[in-house]
């Protein structure tokens, strides 16, 4: 990599280069040109290879200047302080008194095929697929539940589905608000480095702030689940002859939430990280003890929901004790936490950060919930415009929701690991930086969305007969399917997404979701009028991930566009 240093010595020679490079955190071998500063006129410029030979040029002047064997000889030059000068020129016309110019022998770069894989692209694969296994894992080993009470009978089936919806929700707000915001500041910190400026968050902070947060969240929610927990259910649809049944299940998962919270926050300071093996191994060893309690509770104890729901929070608090304890004892230093023994003595002390950085990581999270509320509302909007079509469509709709869901979790790892990579090569090495780790993972997630759409659309036959025998089901769900494949095809998309978060662009990322939330509307309108039926209430999800798409790759690759239209139709023109 080609690199220029500026000093300021008296002396010029292959001790201070080396110790100056040492300095930058660069190579003696990468570094093309020296700059000189020195005197007040700047007279010379030298520019170095790794060979440590150089090719002197003399150029115009109006005075005397050293010999090339002086320059080559000398070790001082307070004489010679440099400007810029393009190595490749083989003259330069100056006024100052002296300009020399040094120029190394330039190698040509090799350009691998784009299909090569280098070492840097297996290891973001292999978190991608680490990401992708732990998202998958969490709803599956989540459905233990659903399972073990599915045997007690129709009525406790019916009596989670309430509760299913409302911790549902909960999930998601508090992934697009405390997690993505977590996994920003602390992977901002990291890619900064040593360099990181005094009024960035440092990642210790970030994930202190973000424990404190989900913390004091996770109480107050939890307060406002055990106080009124009959009404919260029957805002969400539970039937008056399941209240009985979901109401202690609805207030033995409340105690559970802090848990919740803490964990989801730490799995995205881990994924910041770029630490994905910690996560999908709190995910699968929670999810196994979730099932074996479920087994004891259930049918051991005859505890019916109120034990599953036990279960379920001690596989909880079972996992946010491992990654709290990990994070600050064997894996602090991935946090910038420290090596002291005092620091691992002080691991409770979460609200040590000061108050404007407070400030800064809520007004980041409530930038985020405006995007939270939006995916919710366009999502809630297609569920219930499916349920108006009539009871056999909407259990193609739903059929239809839970083949799609994990193929959009495992897409969803290209963001979560996008918005880790991005904001490190952006805080270490620039925008452009972070614009060749983007292009390199958008053309994987562009190739793995093509595949899903694909291999989707080849088995669109075969997909029902997995969930259910219902001929009228099978049939039903086949227009349904041309729009669920195009949607797949535009899953690329959370790269860009993940991108922006990164390089810290998220009030932008946010206000997105509004005009892609009104785009999924219109068309759900238009879907009713003309009575498309299934096809339409997918063919809005498809207008809704169309227009993000769009909004995203036009910011991140045309951002003077959205900036400045201007300037950058005039610039076009």
């Amino acid at each position: 990599m080609e690199a220029s240093i500026r000093m300021r010595h008296s002396s010029l020679n292959s001790i201070a280069v080396n110790r100056l490079c040492r300095r930058n955190n660069t190579s003696f071998s990468g570094v093309r040109r020296v700059f000189v500063e020195h005197s007040p006129k700047p007279r010379a410029i030298f520019s170095l290879n790794n060979e440590y030979e150089s090719n002197v040029r003399t150029l115009e002047q109006r005075t005397t200047y050293p010999s090339s064997k002086d320059v080559e000889d000398s070790t001082s030059c307070s004489d010679y302080a440099g400007r810029e000068l393009d190595t490749q020129s083989e003259s330069m016309s100056t006024s100052e008194d002296l300009c020399l110019a040094l120029i190394p022998k330039t190698k040509k770069k090799r350009h691998l095929p784009w299909w090569t894989l280098s070492s840097v692209d297996k290891e973001m694969l292999m978190q991608v697929a680490t990401c992708a296994a732990a998202a998958i894992a969490e709803p599956l080993l989540g459905m233990v539940d659903t399972v073990c009470i599915g045997q007690l009978g129709m009525l406790p089936l019916a009596a989670m589905a309430p509760n299913n919806t409302v911790y549902g929700m909960l999930n998601q707000l508090a992934t697009f608000t405390l997690v993505v915001t977590v996994s920003n500041k602390i992977a901002a910190a990291l890619g900064a480095g040593k360099v990181r400026s005094r009024t960035m968050m440092s990642a210790a902070n970030a994930l202190k702030i973000g424990l404190t947060c989900s913390t004091i969240s996770g109480v107050l929610v939890a307060i406002c689940f055990l106080t009124t927990p009959v009404f919260i259910l029957n805002t969400f649809g539970a039937f008056p002859e399941t209240i009985s049944l979901a109401k202690p299940y609805f207030l033995v998962r409340a105690a559970g939430i802090p848990a919740l919270l803490i964990t989801m926050v730490m799995q995205g300071a881990y994924s910041a990280a770029l630490d994905m093996k910690t996560p999908l191994l709190a995910v699968v060893g929670a999810g196994v003890l979730n099932g074996c309690l479920d087994l004891l509770f259930i049918y051991g104890f005859n505890w019916g929901l109120g034990g599953a729901a036990l279960a379920t929070v001690i596989a909880q608090y079972a996992a946010c004790g491992m990654l709290v304890v990990r994070a600050f004892t064997a894996d602090k230093h991935k946090f910038q936490l420290g090596n002291s023994s005092k620091a691992k003595s002080e691991w409770w002390k979460f609200a040590s950060a000061p108050r404007h950085q407070y400030a800064e990581f809520i007004a980041m999270c409530m930038e985020q919930l405006t995007r939270a509320i939006n995916v919710m509302l366009a999502w809630t909007a297609c569920n219930l415009a499916a349920s108006r079509l009539g009871p056999l469509l909407a259990a193609s709709h739903q059929l239809v929701f839970q083949v799609q869901m994990f193929q959009i979790l495992a897409m969803q790892s290209f963001a979560t690991v996008s918005t880790a990579v991005t904001a490190r090569a952006f805080h270490g090495g620039g925008l452009e930086a972070a614009k060749r780790v983007t292009n390199r993972l958008l053309t994987f997630s562009s190739i793995t969305a093509l595949t899903l759409a694909l291999v989707t659309w080849t088995t669109r036959h075969l997909i029902p007969v997995l969930f259910t025998s219902d001929l009228a089901v099978h049939a039903a769900v086949q227009p349904a399917m041309f729009p669920v494949c195009c949607m797949l095809g535009l899953t690329w998309f959370k790269v860009p997404e993940g991108s922006l978060l990164g390089i810290g662009d998220g009030r932008y990322l946010a206000l997105c979701y509004i005009p892609a939330a009104l785009a999924t509307i219109a068309q759900l309108l238009n879907s009713m009028l003309f009575n498309h039926g299934l096809s339409g209430v997918w063919f809005s999800l498809v207008a809704y991930y169309s227009c993000l798409a769009t909004l995203f790759c036009v910011r991140w690759y045309c951002k003077e566009l959205t900036t400045d239209p201007i300037r950058f139709f005039r610039r076009m023109v």
